[in-house]
């Protein structure tokens, strides 16, 4: 989508439309409802699963998939327009805060026997910001707990060092 967007100019139409529906393809499967349809460490399942809550990937607590899935998200929403990708992208931030942030700041992920820090794994203060700057506007209450999010989150790997 980044790329449609910056270089969209320079495509033929034939090449637009070739790229926009694999993408369209994949933001399906991203966003698919049905759980029977939904794809593992893919979707990002809008009702509560197993011990997931909404907007967590389908069968995963693997964070990385979920704040890439924001990016993803927000960007198809900016790029497309379609309003079920950023009703997406907002619940999947709702979910990794409520979910994975402690109160120091730091993501953890508990895996039974143990758990781990994920702060620094695929940069996730970077999708909270994009989502509190896009936000900012739209929905301050939203904005607010995003940027808290990032500041606790860079607060944190301050004070570890």
């Amino acid at each position: 989508m980044r790329f449609l967007s910056k270089y969209k100019d320079k495509l033929s139409c034939e090449e637009i439309t070739a790229l926009e529906s694999k993408v369209l393809s994949l933001l399906d499967i991203i966003t698919e409802e049905n759980e029977e349809k939904a794809t593992e460490h893919c979707t990002i399942l809008n009702k509560p699963h197993l011990n997931f809550p909404a907007y967590n990937v389908y069968k995963s607590q693997r964070v990385q998939e979920l704040f890439f899935g924001i990016t993803i998200l927000l960007d198809a929403y900016k790029y497309f327009g379609n309003k079920k990708y950023l009703i997406y992208a907002k619940g999947a931030t709702e979910c990794l805060l409520s979910r994975y942030q402690k109160d120091d700041g730091h993501i953890e992920v508990d895996w039974g026997n143990s758990k781990e820090d994920y702060t620094t794994v695929c940069c996730p203060m970077i999708p909270i910001v994009d989502m509190a700057v896009y936000f900012i506007d739209i929905d301050k209450d939203f904005s607010n707990r995003c940027f808290d999010s990032a500041y606790k989150m860079a607060e944190f790997l301050f004070n570890r060092g």
